[in-house]
């Protein structure tokens, strides 16, 4: 294993599912998903942040993984998940403060 810098690690292009926008596209290429998988992508919590540990991770920047908003068809639909999404991620963030 790698000795961990003395500068905090940054992992960037590291993906989420908000559950609500992906449940959106339920059936849409989840066929060849595993359930670990999916799981995994849900968590924003206890798994997220051990794996971290272990990796040896400070910190994440964290983008909604595909599908995402640019795949919704209607503007009051992109808007309304859009929102809905943001609202979420605000809704986490402050849990962690």
């Amino acid at each position: 294993m790698l000795k961990k810098p003395a500068c905090p690690v940054i992992a960037i292009e590291e993906h989420y599912w908000d559950k609500e926008l992906s449940d959106t596209y339920a059936g849409i290429g989840r066929a060849t998903q595993r359930q670990d998988q999916v799981d995994r992508l849900l968590d924003l919590g206890d798994v997220r942040i051990r794996e971290m540990d272990e990796a040896g991770i400070d910190m994440q920047v964290l983008s909604h993984g595909s599908p995402s908003t640019q795949d919704l068809t209607g503007p009051g639909e992109l808007l309304a998940d859009g929102r809905q999404t943001e609202t979420n991620r605000a809704k986490w963030r402050q849990s962690l403060k």
